[in-house]
């Protein structure tokens, strides 16, 4: 006798093989999508803290002094007399050049911390600063001196 179809048997081996299968692309996608998430998140904090430390760095160029008034705020006079502020405020840096305080950081990351610490001269070497910013669990560091 010849049988054409499938029995119970097999049926339910195809449906459980099925399944398997499906259950570990669903499993991959939703880690690959979490996984690029984290990623892209980590890409935004990097760029972000690049960027600060970019406009620290444009601020103290062309500085003839500083002050820090708290170790979260640096105060840079420029050559032309012109002062700019950088300062955190709360999980924000901001930045005033002859007007308001205006955000450099997105309300995309979380800065935790933003110190200035003042580096004295030494001998005939200029008196120099340090900045740590901290964006997530991501920590930048600059150390930038005042030319003479």
């Amino acid at each position: 006798m010849n049988m054409r179809g499938f029995t119970l048997v097999e049926t339910m081996l195809y449906i459980a093989l099925l399944a398997f299968i499906i259950g570990g692309a669903v499993a991959m996608a939703y880690h690959l999508t979490g996984s690029s998430g984290r990623i892209s998140a980590m890409a935004v904090a990097r760029e972000e803290g690049d960027f600060v430390m970019r406009k620290i760095g444009w601020a103290l160029s062309s500085a003839s002094g500083f002050s820090i008034p708290d170790a979260h705020e640096l105060v840079v006079t420029r050559y032309g007399g012109a002062t700019v502020n950088v300062k955190l405020n709360g999980t924000k840096v901001e930045m005033k050049e002859d007007g308001d305080f205006l955000p450099l950081t997105s309300s995309n990351v979380f800065v935790s911390d933003l110190t200035f610490t003042g580096i004295p001269a030494a001998g005939p070497g200029p008196e120099g600063i340090r900045a740590l910013l901290t964006i997530g669990s991501t920590t930048f560091s600059m150390t930038a001196y005042l030319r003479r």
